[in-house]
This record gives C-alpha cells, sequence and structure tokens, in this order.
C-alpha cells in the first residue's frame, strides 16, 4: 500500500490545526514544537508537564499543549482506542481551561485561539468517527472563536492558518453534506480564500510554516487538485524552513511516492532514520522503517526491502496492528518480486527501468513497451510499467507516444502530472 502509515485521508491535514501563535513569546514552546516534529513524544510531553499553571491563561496553554501531543501520538497511531480515550480527555479539558479563560479575558485573541483550536480538533476527531452532526456543532464553534481571535490579533498569519484550513475543507465537503448547512447554521466555505490564508500562514506566519506547508501539500497532491508542482514545491520549501526535521521528511517522502520517485523518496527516509533519536517514538520509526520498505520496493529492491521489514517484524518488537498486517503483506509481494523468472515480463520491466534510470530512455522503450502489453505482468505493476513507458518516450522526444501511455496509467498522480507537461530528467526518479 502506497499510504503513509497510521496517517490516513484526513491526518496530515489536520495535524495544522493546532494554532499556538499566543505562546510566541514562551521560549519552552518551539523546543515543544521541535521534539513533536523529531518524533520524540516522551521528551516533548515531559517539557511540557515543566510549564506553570497558575494563572487562567497559563492553564489553557497547558491543556491544549497536552492534548497536541497526544494527538501527535494518534496521528502514528489512529486506532489505538487507548490513545484515543485520553486524547478525547485532554480535548475536554482543554475546552474547559479555555471557556473559563475566555469568561474572565473575553476580548484576549488568546482565548479564542486556544478555545477555538480544541473545537477544530474535536470536530475531527468526530468526523474520524462519521458522526457528522457533532462533528458540524464543533466546527461551528471552532470557526467562531478562530475568527474572534483573527479579529482581535495582531499576528495575522498565524491566527488564519486554522481558517484557511475550515474555508478550504468546507467548500470540498459532498454536495448533500451541503444541502444540510443551512439546517446547522454553518457558514459555507471558500476554496480561494482557504488557500490565500494558507498561503500567507506558509509564507508570513512566525510558527506555523511547517504545518501550513504540510496542509498544502496535502491539498495540491489530492484528488481534488492535481497540482504536484505546487505540492513539490511546498515539500522543498518545507524541507529548507524546518532544519528537515523527521516528520518533514516523513512528509516530503511520501508525496515522492506518490510521484512514482522512489530514488528521492528513499534518500529522505534514509536521512529521516540517521536523524532520529533514542528517544524518538517507536511508531514513528515503524512508519519511517515502512515507507521506506515501500520506496526499496518501488525501486524493485526487494532484498533491501525485506531489512526494513524484518526490523518491524523482529520478534518482541510491538507496532500499530494495521502496520504490522501491511508490512506482512509487502514481506510477501517483496518475495514474489525476487524470484521472478528471467524471461518473465517482470524482468523485463527491470531491465527497462535499470535503462531509464541509467540515462537510457531510448533503449529502455522497447523491454518497457513489451512488459507493459503482456498480459503475465503482474497487475499492481502495470500502471507503473506504462508509466515508465511514458517517461522514457518524452524523453526520447515522442510525446505523442508518451500522453498514450500516460493515459493508460490510470489514476497514478505521476501521471497525471506528466499528462499535462513533458517529464523531464530534472524531475528525478
Amino acid at each position: 500500500m502506497s499510504r503513509l502509515p497510521g496517517i490516513r485521508k484526513i491526518t496530515f491535514v489536520f495535524l495544522v490545526l493546532f494554532p499556538l501563535c499566543s505562546l510566541a513569546d514562551t521560549g519552552s514552546v518551539p523546543h515543544v514544537l521541535n521534539r513533536l516534529h523529531q518524533g520524540r513524544f516522551d521528551a516533548a510531553e515531559a517539557r511540557i508537564a515543566g510549564f506553570p499553571d497558575d494563572t487562567l491563561a497559563a492553564k489553557a496553554e497547558k491543556s491544549f499543549l497536552q492534548a497536541f501531543a497526544t494527538y501527535w501520538r494518534v496521528l502514528y497511531d489512529p486506532y489505538d482506542n487507548r490513545l484515543r480515550s485520553r486524547f478525547e480527555k485532554q480535548l475536554l479539558e482543554a475546552i474547559r481551561q479555555g471557556e473559563s479563560y475566555m469568561e474572565r479575558s473575553p476580548g484576549d485573541a488568546r482565548a479564542s485561539l486556544f478555545l477555538g483550536s480544541a473545537h477544530l480538533l474535536r470536530a475531527q476527531l468526530r468526523a474520524a468517527e462519521k458522526k457528522v452532526f457533532p462533528a458540524a456543532y464543533e466546527a461551528k464553534k471552532s470557526r467562531k472563536m478562530l475568527l474572534r481571535s483573527l479579529q482581535a490579533s495582531d499576528s495575522g498569519p498565524d491566527s488564519c492558518f486554522g481558517l484557511g484550513t475550515y474555508e478550504y475543507y468546507a467548500d470540498q465537503l459532498p454536495a448533500v453534506v451541503k444541502g444540510l448547512r443551512f439546517l446547522l447554521f454553518i457558514p459555507g466555505g471558500d476554496r480561494e480564500l482557504g488557500l490565500r490564508r494558507l498561503e500567507r500562514a506558509a509564507d508570513e506566519g512566525s510558527l506555523f510554516r511547517f504545518e501550513a506547508r504540510v496542509v498544502l501539500l496535502t491539498i495540491y497532491s489530492g484528488d481534488k487538485e492535481h497540482l504536484h508542482d505546487d505540492a513539490l514545491r511546498h515539500a522543498g520549501l518545507l524541507l529548507d524552513e524546518q532544519d528537515r526535521s523527521v516528520t518533514a521528511l516523513h512528509a516530503a517522502a511520501k508525496l515522492y511516492l506518490g510521484l512514482a520517485r522512489p530514488e528521492r523518496a528513499a534518500s529522505l527516509l534514509a536521512e529521516a532514520l540517521a536523524l532520529a533519536e533514542e528517544d524518538t517514538d517507536d511508531d514513528v520509526m515503524a512508519a519511517l522503517h515502512y515507507q521506506a520498505a515501500q520506496a526499496e520496493y518501488q525501486r524493485f529492491r526487494p532484498q533491501a526491502a525485506l531489512v526494513h521489514l524484518n526490523w518491524m517484524l523482529e520478534p518482541g518488537r510491538t507496532v500499530p496492528e494495521e502496520l504490522g498486517e501491511d508490512a506482512d503483506d509487502l514481506v510477501r509481494r517483496c518475495r514474489l518480486m525476487a524470484v521472478a523468472g528471467e524471461g518473465s515480463a517482470l524482468k523485463r520491466m527491470l531491465e527497462g527501468r535499470e535503462l531509464l534510470v541509467g540515462g537510457k530512455p531510448a533503449e529502455a522503450l522497447r523491454p518497457l513497451v513489451v512488459a507493459a502489453g503482456s498480459t503475465s505482468l503482474p497487475a499492481e505493476f502495470r500502471n507503473r510499467c506504462r508509466l515508465m513507458a511514458g517517461q522514457a518516450a518524452d524523453l526520447s522526444g515522442k510525446r505523442t507516444q508518451a500522453q498514450r501511455w500516460y493515459r493508460e496509467a490510470g489514476r497514478h498522480n505521476a501521471a497525471a502530472l506528466y499528462r499535462k507537461r513533458p517529464f523531464t530528467i530534472q524531475d528525478g526518479f
């Protein structure tokens, strides 16, 4: 499977819904965020535990950060009921503390920010449970608070971050859900406004460039937009601006895998694994190893993939249940790839790929075309083979033939990108 383990359809999107700009003057908060970005969840929670809670503002900040840290854990193991229960309790406490803070300081942008952010996280939790009306109720409360914060705060780029996310995704709701908005008194979304706000947060925000880059990367590479060059631009900026943190490398590698560039993905994941520290969370490590195995598999290096999978499946090691099932399935597929016969269609495809990556597209085209036309090529490789045939044709100056192969490659993200423009060697593999 090509998905990022532990991070499903809405996960990295909602990674961004934690506006903490009111804490910008608190020197410890950047250290907490850095630990979370490095996957060091225990260290982040230990730092938060030492924060003061002697005022209403401090209590609201601390309770929200505690929920925030747990949410990072949930991202990497979303089916752990214990974690989800803990997250729910912490969100309720953050809302309670935020409401107390609001009652005492109704005009304080920080109070609105904490409360709106907590409601937005709770809306996501309800949505993940397929509880449409409770999710809508929480989203409505969130938007009201975040707008109040935006209007009362001087830190516009950070304040409009959660609002930009709301505006975009509210506009993308299915028509049947949009039709219920008038019953719920929920404002409609605005795609263009949402993207403008997110772009501003990414370019000008003081604390949230990471989160803004990730959500824009997710949006632009998704099925709704297919703006893959824009996604790649944000991936590059994400890595440049975040000192190549473990989670930044992970997010960028996910994008490159989706665009059939496993060489680049493998390099980023190797860097992430090298950066990981002794206290990096086990679930984060498992996710990195699984993606690294996926990258090696896409490079048609089954033995290299098995090294990462064997790490995950080592006796006594605990990994998220669904991720373990995915790893077992990938082990099976790696073993099948490793015994591909000399005359098989898969072997021909591997020969073609080696020539293509080696800078010989004209020579690569024939074995790739032969393999792509063979009924014996395993189904999971057919679209990838057609994509590579298109790339070889593009590099050989045969644009019409390339476009035909891209069309036949189906819904592959890279095929969608290269139907719009020719593949070039600068795109990489």
